[in-house]
């Protein structure tokens, strides 16, 4: 344990030790959806288990009275030699906050809503003193508050706006008239045309997949749907890492066991799901995750956007109020009434090889910066790599398929 002026941390290398307090702060406290002990423990399990991530979890105290306020989960793990300590994403968690007790109207405490900068410096000395030994520390996604709560990590000295910001908006209206409240006139007219060339091909229906047959079906066509527009595109498909598809299979089955909040739904034609969607459905919140639909002659369809609209019916229909489209632009995020989110980064080196991969990736931070400026060069960049991938996918794509 390491102390300061006003709190007191403890790091525990096993998740499991801090079970009972983590359900106990998720059920009377708050945590985001990519905080949860189901979520975690599947992205140990799968994720980090090939890189030999080493988790732990930082219990940060009341100095004096010993209240347990908050936890913070971790890795440590290597990364082309240099040993970086991360706030535990993998690439799958939109949202980095730590899980928090009950509110200070029923605690005393100030963390939570009315921290400043002093209590965070604090906060964060007492949490660097435990941390085991590393070159540099990270921490990606870091909403300044989150469903009124304040961000202790938005207040670091050094925290940066990211790249990309998160698009969210609220659902007020009745199911009947959702997405006429929500949907812009553009949208509106797109999804009515949607609708009527889907229509055409066949019998419209939604999913929400409930049942093992429904999830293996949903998963099959999310993978496919992605993979074969990726390639088309000739972009990186994170997808398409199997240990990648091992978490989402992972926790799509923790809601058929009663526990999670992953959730898939699909928009068939016929019966064939022509898209698909997976989110989290946390705190009267839909996080939408992976959105895909199939190409060829249905993408003149926009089966996507018509998915999603039945999707906020289904979301009016069971009490959720807020969905966050995630991070990254898209037109079905504006279109549908998304504003973006101011979201934050924390770097800090701890050692001198530290030092130095960092100012390496700021350069080449400012390096891409330069280039999105030039959008011309941009562009021409952009395109170039995407041809890369085409050919290298096709090189790759087995004879006769």
């Amino acid at each position: 344990m390491r102390s300061t002026e006003r709190f007191d941390a403890i790091r525990h290398d096993d998740l499991d030790a801090v079970a009972p307090l983590w359900d106990r702060f998720e059920t009377e406290g708050f945590a985001t959806a990519f905080q949860t002990r189901p979520w975690l423990k599947a992205i140990q399990e799968t994720l980090a288990k090939g890189k030999k991530a080493e988790f732990f979890v930082i219990e940060v105290r009341e100095h004096g009275t010993q209240k347990p306020l908050m936890l913070l989960p971790f890795c440590r793990r290597q990364c082309r030699g240099v040993s970086v300590i991360e706030f535990v994403s993998f690439g799958v968690c939109d949202l980095a906050m730590p899980v928090m007790g009950a509110d200070e109207a029923t605690t005393g405490t100030a963390v939570g809503a009315t921290m400043g900068p002093g209590e965070a410096r604090s906060l964060w000395q007492a949490v660097l003193a435990v941390l085991p030994r590393a070159d540099l520390i990270k921490v990606d996604q870091i909403p300044p508050q989150y469903r009124g709560r304040q961000n202790p990590l938005s207040l670091l000295a050094g925290v940066l706006p990211a790249a990309q910001q998160r698009y969210e908006a609220p659902l007020n209206a009745d199911p009947s008239r959702v997405v006429e409240t929500m949907a812009s006139t553009k949208m509106r007219q797109n999804l009515k045309r949607s609708e009527r060339r889907l229509s055409d091909l066949g019998d419209i229906q939604f999913l929400a997949a409930e049942t093992e047959q429904d999830l293996e079906m949903c998963l099959a066509a999310m993978f496919r749907q992605r993979q074969d527009r990726f390639r088309e595109l000739g972009r990186f498909d994170f997808l398409a890492q199997p240990e990648v598809q091992a978490f989402y299979q992972a926790v799509a089955r923790q809601h058929l066991e009663g526990a999670g909040s992953t959730r898939l739904w699909a928009l068939l034609v016929d019966h064939e799901p022509v898209a698909t969607c997976l989110g989290l459905v946390h705190a009267n919140t839909l996080h939408c995750l992976v959105i895909t639909m199939k190409g060829g002659a249905w993408e003149r369809c926009s089966p996507a956007l018509v998915l999603i609209s039945r999707l906020l019916v289904w979301c009016r229909q069971n009490e959720v109020n807020l969905i966050d489209f995630s991070v990254g632009d898209g037109y079905h995020k504006t279109g549908f009434g998304g504003k973006p989110q101011l979201m934050l980064e924390y770097r800090s080196a701890l050692t001198r090889k530290g030092t130095v991969l960092l100012a390496c990736a700021m350069l080449a931070g400012r390096g891409k910066a330069w280039i999105r400026a030039h959008p011309h060069l941009f562009e021409t960049a952009r395109r170039a790599v995407q041809g890369v991938r085409r050919l290298v996918n096709r090189r790759r794509q087995p004879e006769g398929s």
